[in-house]
């Protein structure tokens, strides 16, 4: 099946309650690790709302919706981006779908763009920053008004993100109340300690990868063909066949860590709903320290460095 070939390896687990903030990043050498702690989020209000609830709630917020395309270039593998309220997203896409609609419509995306302090901030009660986490430090726009986290991901089964980098290489967690969520992740220090994966993935910083393949009309033309973990071809693309891919399913009431620059994809099964943040925690600093300065200050984590650290700030004046 699809995937076949992959080296895969289970993304380490615990259950709730087992570990203590240090334990916990003892267990997972200071943040270069996934994790996934079961039953974690399952106490949050967030995970007794149903959808209906979530309309009530905050159906009068703006979301950003997009499209899984196997052949956009776009980040994420996402194109046909819409602004529309929640309220109307979840009425066509979660709530009042029907088989005969998902035959012949695209599988739509809320996805992430904009953050729960704008969309809806009554929803942050609901759903609190875990334990290991409360410690982090998120980004906020150019104007450093406005935190563009924690963000959302709604989707009906089949809606899917491909392999991407998250801008800052800061640790990312989600804390996932519907659903399931099935992560596929390459992890950063991997990729820069393989020859074929450094060249591919960190010599051209993309927002998508890509290759060049001979058209299938012959005649010396050539396409580009995209990257897609979920459906790997390993012909165009042999440098996954060294990558070991961490997998593994976060179900509702589950909660997920990864690494700074960790690459990811994630596959939703049911309507799915999960919260997430990109942060960096104290535990966490010299990882990624060292995953910036391999990263040669790509995907803006200087500017992630600055603004958190006056120390930064000043080497660079200099």
């Amino acid at each position: 099946g699809p995937g076949r070939g992959l080296k895969t390896a289970p993304i380490p687990r615990a259950s709730a309650g087992e570990l203590s903030p240090e334990a916990f990043y003892a267990f997972n050498e200071n943040g270069r690790l996934p994790v996934i702690v079961e039953g974690e989020v399952k106490s949050h209000l967030a995970s007794r709302m149903s959808f209906q609830d979530l309309k009530r709630l905050c159906g009068g917020g703006l979301t950003e919706t997009s499209v899984y395309d196997p052949g956009t270039r776009g980040w994420a593998g996402l194109s046909g981006k819409k602004v529309m309220t929640m309220a109307a997203y979840l009425d066509a896409h979660i709530l009042n779908r029907t088989k005969a609609a998902d035959e012949d419509r695209d599988l739509v995306y809320s996805s992430g763009a904009v953050g729960l302090p704008e969309f809806c901030p009554k929803l942050q009660f609901f759903m609190p920053v875990p334990k290991y986490v409360a410690t982090g430090v998120s980004p906020i726009d150019a104007h450093g008004v406005q935190p563009g986290q924690p963000e959302q991901y709604i989707g009906p089964t089949g809606t899917k993100t491909e392999l991407h980098m998250d801008n800052f290489l800061i640790p990312f967690w989600m804390s996932v109340y519907k659903g399931a969520k099935t992560f596929r992740v390459i992890l950063f220090e991997e990729i820069y300690d393989t020859p074929s994966l450094k060249a591919f993935f960190l010599d051209h910083k993309k927002t998508r990868w890509e290759r060049k393949v001979p058209s299938s009309g012959g005649n010396g033309a050539v396409e580009k063909k995209e990257l897609e973990i979920w459906r790997p071809d390993f012909a165009v693309f042999p440098e996954l066949l060294e990558a070991t891919v961490y997998e593994g399913t976060v179900n509702a009431g589950d909660w997920i860590f990864l690494p700074g620059g960790a690459l990811h994809a994630v596959s939703n099964e049911g309507d799915s709903w999960g919260v997430s943040i990109n942060a960096l925690m104290p535990q966490a600093i010299e990882t990624f320290a060292d995953v910036c300065t391999k990263a040669n200050f790509e995907w803006k984590c200087d500017a992630f460095a600055e603004a958190v650290s006056p120390t930064c700030r000043n080497l660079k004046d200099r």
